[in-house]
């Protein structure tokens, strides 16, 4: 994947990154949220990290 990412990066011009969520994760996200954004699915695998 990280090949990949940064071969559709280069070309772009966008940064792209790949993170693996698990599937009980995400699940258990859209059971419990009305906000169904991927941003928001970030911030509940990784609070304390800027998502930029």
């Amino acid at each position: 994947m990280e090949r990949w990412c940064a071969g559709v990066s280069q070309e772009s011009g966008d940064r792209w990154r790949y993170l693996k969520v698990p599937q009980v994760l995400f699940q258990d996200f859209i059971a419990k949220g009305s906000t169904r954004s991927y941003a928001a699915l970030l911030a509940s695998k990784h609070p304390q990290r800027t998502l930029l």
